[in-house]
């Protein structure tokens, strides 16, 4: 009842904005090729939401998304849904050098047909890259939480008024459009205030002051061995499986060990 509420629920937001495209991806946790009620539900919110599966746009990307090799499951339950076919540029199914998740990464690329916003998108990440990152792991979230909420609660009003004045046609488009940019500008201001004063801002590599050599060694041999099973067909048994599961395990050990000895002995 709770999922098919959710389904419900979003497919309405749909029909809100059905003249936006959309995107939608994620760990859905069921396969939608099975012929389940949960599968069926899905289906069915992808049909009446014209969504299509990436995955079936590129058939070659089709692969499982959830793999555990310990309790030897794997399953295909990460998908990516797309309103507009023409702009997917590119789908696949990624597999990182070092992984400690049981789920795949999905890269998904959409193309934009007007060049300044791909230059204006360029560049903010130019800049994005060369600034200190906020490190959500060391913030206080609940704070960071509360504060958001607390500012934009006015908006979320703002917000519904607008919507109402525009369905009974008592405001025009061009004054909808400002609207929304002065709406959208006031949460930027009030998410970066509340992350500057609850998030730390750190560079790349400040809090992993505790890396070491042995850490490097340890992450070289599993990248290592992680491709010598890739080269062979990931056998699931033998003796190259087995090298590439003790070297995941040795770093993965070392790494803990290290960030708890980081977070409890050391300091900044």
């Amino acid at each position: 009842m709770i999922f098919t509420d959710l389904m419900a629920d979003n497919w309405s937001r749909r029909e809100c904005f059905s003249d936006c495209e959309c995107v939608v991806a994620g760990d859905f946790n069921a396969v939608l090729d099975n012929n389940n009620a949960v599968s069926q539900c899905l289906t069915n919110f992808l049909n009446d939401c014209s969504l299509v599966r990436c995955d079936d746009l590129f058939p070659s990307q089709k692969a499982d998304t959830y793999v555990n090799v310990a309790l030897g499951h794997q399953s295909q339950i990460d998908y990516a849904l797309v309103s507009n076919t023409n702009e997917v540029s590119r789908f696949a199914v990624l597999e990182p050098r070092v992984n400690f998740s049981d789920h795949l990464p999905l890269l998904l690329e959409v193309s934009f047909s007007y060049s300044d916003t791909a230059n204006r998108l360029q560049s903010n990440y130019d800049r994005f890259t060369s600034m200190s990152h906020l490190r959500w792991d060391k913030g206080d979230k609940a704070s960071y939480y509360f504060s958001t909420g607390q500012h934009l609660q006015p908006l979320v009003t703002a917000v519904d008024k607008l919507m109402d004045d525009y369905r009974v046609i008592n405001v025009d488009t061009e004054c909808a459009c400002n609207c929304i940019e002065s709406m959208y500008t006031s949460i930027v201001s009030v998410l970066c205030s509340a992350a500057d004063i609850f998030v730390p801002k750190c560079r790349k590599g400040f809090f992993k002051h505790w890396w070491d050599e042995e850490l490097s060694l340890l992450k070289e041999a599993s990248v290592d061995s992680n491709k010598a099973w890739k080269a062979i067909g990931k056998p699931r048994h033998g003796l190259i499986f087995e090298r590439r599961q003790t070297c995941r395990l040795r770093y993965r050990k070392r790494l803990k060990e290290s960030q708890k000895m980081g977070a409890e002995v050391y300091t900044n």
